[in-house]
């Protein structure tokens, strides 16, 4: 019998981290390089533990290079997060739809301060869950 059940986001960081685990090289017609274990177990850890629970979850895409791209849609606005998996640095982009209004800068994800101003920016954008 079934006493509890947990329905998961379908955003969920740590879950969708664990799916793109399972890429091996070549997973993109030929091209893609799988992505390190070690390196989504600590993208997942630093997700869980510095950004603001109460922003929207991003999709998460690999790239044929072997690192995540995150990326939100927020009204007017869309932001992105390019992570290098094995600097542990990112490039975050966001962009007015309308104007093409653009602001970018690079962060290193193993300083709190750069998730800091991650999770200021997207709510800055409107990125607080409703």
């Amino acid at each position: 019998s079934v006493e509890h059940v947990n329905f998961l986001d379908a955003l969920d960081v740590t879950l969708r981290l664990e799916t793109l685990a399972l890429l091996c090289d070549g997973w993109m017609d030929g091209l893609g390089i799988a992505l390190g274990k070690e390196n989504l177990d600590w993208l997942a850890t630093a997700f869980d533990e510095y950004f603001d629970a109460a922003l929207a979850l991003p999709y998460l895409y690999p790239t044929t290079e072997g690192n995540i791209q995150a990326e939100w849609s927020l009204g007017m606005w869309e932001a992105s997060l390019e992570v290098d998996l094995n600097a542990r640095t990112a490039y975050y982009q966001e962009v007015q739809v309308s104007t093409g209004h653009m602001q970018e800068m690079e962060l290193n994800l193993e300083e709190t301060a750069a998730w800091e101003k991650i999770n200021a920016k997207l709510l800055d954008l409107g990125g607080a869950q409703v």
